[in-house]
């Protein structure tokens, strides 16, 4: 039986399970190495898109953050480990910067850490906190 996704993700939203190369290719590319409970989550489901409770959460696929998080770079300040994830499918992106889980407005300066994991963040975008 494969493992479930983490709550409050929902299996039919999920995408088919990333391999630990393309996680290693995807990390080469970007020139960082990501979190541990995103790769965990990445091992289960290669990019997510659906609602998450009182939120919406599109998490990129390894594919699409090599193209999508070089394309948004201005983003995040450079020198750090950094690397933008997905948006709520509007005016928000989703990131992570220096161990911080961030949502930031892809127009202006508007920026929040929401968690400092993974877990941490879903619960953030489940209660909405992820504008």
């Amino acid at each position: 039986m494969a493992a479930a996704l983490p709550p409050p993700l929902a299996s039919a939203d999920a995408a088919p399970p990333a391999t630990a190369e393309a996680i290693a290719d995807c990390e080469a590319a970007l020139g960082i190495v990501l979190p541990e409970d995103y790769r965990a989550f990445l091992a289960l489901s290669d990019g997510y898109n659906g609602p998450v409770s009182q939120g919406y959460l599109v998490l990129w696929s390894l594919a699409e953050l090599k193209d999508l998080a070089a394309g948004h770079d201005g983003l995040l300040p450079p020198g750090s480990a950094q690397c933008l994830l997905g948006s709520n499918a509007g005016p928000t992106a989703y990131g992570w910067r220096d161990g911080a889980w961030l949502a930031l407005a892809f127009v202006g300066d508007d920026s929040r850490d929401l968690a400092r994991n993974f877990a941490g963040f879903l619960a953030a975008i489940a209660r909405g906190e992820g504008w």
